[in-house]
């Protein structure tokens, strides 16, 4: 065998080992050297005494700057202590192999990274990542599980209520941060489970990773597996996707995003129904039609002069129900349209510039978080009070 052979050979069947295509190494930058191509750098492992006990040679490919966000060469400096993700790639002609990076952070994340993927690779062999349920479009009822009085819950009711508002919507409000957020989702999910639903969306807006504990939570995930109905995650994380996103039959981006996937646009409906009314309208005129030209050649072939008096009430049987199967066509389709005409009108009475438009306004502070109530302010805040198409900026001098 040839020296190139054996590379290749090497090449093939190490690249093809599967715990080597996604690899995750933590140690310290050495060497690193900037080139047109990429950075090429030593991760290497040091004793108690600080001495090199191990080295790997890694490359970050300058194309990945701008195609991956997981991605921020600026930390790629000698000396800064890392945890990196990546695949082993052989360079045949020379025979040696290096670390293909796809994602590195600093190492003060990489203990919480590094426990997080040992936990996906678990729930990945129980077999929790693999089952995915398709999601109903049409649902007459679908769950939501995020935190009260959220942007999220709000985003995705709008949403949900502008594509398809002849659906339930139930709400089981939960805790999504901190010490006590995974034990209210379990509780929330349960208990969603005991409705008839056809869709549970379970998210919340974005945040650090540590911000998503709770959605990383192998309890969670579990419970989330023995789901009765097909759930969608929009947890609006999408350099880190969370726990919950691997265990969901759909994985949406953003809550409006979940909304989408749950329901199908009104607007698509009614065209999908015009389009059908036709289509059926024709198909029974073709088939009358057929009826009609058969019975007349009934008709003609055992030459009965009074062939016609046998048909005349199946004709006119047959004109009957034609008759009744257009007004109940035209009576299934009004009905649906006037339903989601009502549910248009409910949602432009509730419409943000509609309510200011009467006269009411909304405070909201600088962080753009809605105030309702005083206890909410604070002595010297500025707020801003929003009226139909402007809005003014205050202090507060006092409070009650």
């Amino acid at each position: 065998m040839k020296v190139s052979e054996a590379n290749l050979l090497i090449k093939k069947n190490l690249e093809s080992i599967y715990d080597l295509r996604n690899l995750f190494i933590e140690g310290e930058i050495t060497n690193a050297k900037e080139y047109s191509s990429g950075i090429y750098f030593n991760i290497i492992e040091t004793d108690e005494e600080n001495n090199i006990k191990s080295t790997i040679h890694s490359i970050c490919w300058k194309k990945n700057f701008f195609s991956n966000n997981n991605i921020n060469y600026q930390i790629i400096k000698n000396g800064n202590k890392i945890c990196a993700t990546g695949r082993i790639e052989v360079y045949a002609a020379r025979g040696t192999y290096s670390l293909i990076i796809s994602k590195i952070d600093l190492a003060g994340e990489g203990e919480r990274l590094l426990a997080l993927e040992k936990l996906k690779r678990k729930l990945e062999q129980n077999g929790l990542f693999k089952h995915k349920r398709d999601i109903n479009i049409f649902p007459n009822a679908i769950g939501i599980i995020t935190g009260k009085d959220s942007a999220a819950y709000r985003d995705i009711v709008f949403n949900i209520n502008r594509r398809y508002p002849i659906t339930k919507i139930y709400f089981f409000p939960a805790i999504v941060q901190g010490e006590n957020a995974t034990k209210s989702l379990i509780n929330a999910l349960k208990k969603s489970y005991t409705y008839k639903l056809d869709t549970i969306i379970i998210g919340r807006g974005g945040g650090g990773i540590e911000d998503l504990d709770a959605f990383n939570d192998e309890t969670v995930a579990r419970v989330a597996f023995e789901s009765p109905f097909p759930i969608i995650s929009a947890v609006g994380h999408e350099i880190n996707k969370s726990i919950i996103d691997f265990v969901a039959d759909k994985y949406a981006s953003t809550p409006t995003a979940a909304a989408e996937l749950a329901t199908q646009n009104k607007s698509d409906i009614l065209k999908y129904l015009d389009e059908n009314y036709e289509k059926i309208k024709l198909l029974f005129s073709n088939k009358f039609n057929l009826l009609t030209e058969k019975i007349k050649n009934y008709e003609n072939y055992f030459s009965l002069k009074n062939i016609r008096n046998i048909f005349e009430n199946k004709i006119q049987k047959l004109e009957l129900y034609k008759k009744e199967l257009k007004n109940a066509i035209k009576i299934f389709f009004l009905d649906r349209k006037n339903i989601l005409k009502l549910k248009q009108e409910q949602l432009s009475q509730l419409n943000i510039e509609n309510v200011l438009k009467r006269g009411f306004t909304f405070v909201r502070n600088k962080q753009k978080k809605l105030i309702t109530k005083s206890s909410e302010t604070k002595i010297n805040e500025q707020l801003e009070i929003n009226f139909y198409k402007s809005s003014i900026s205050v202090n507060v001098i006092k409070k009650d």
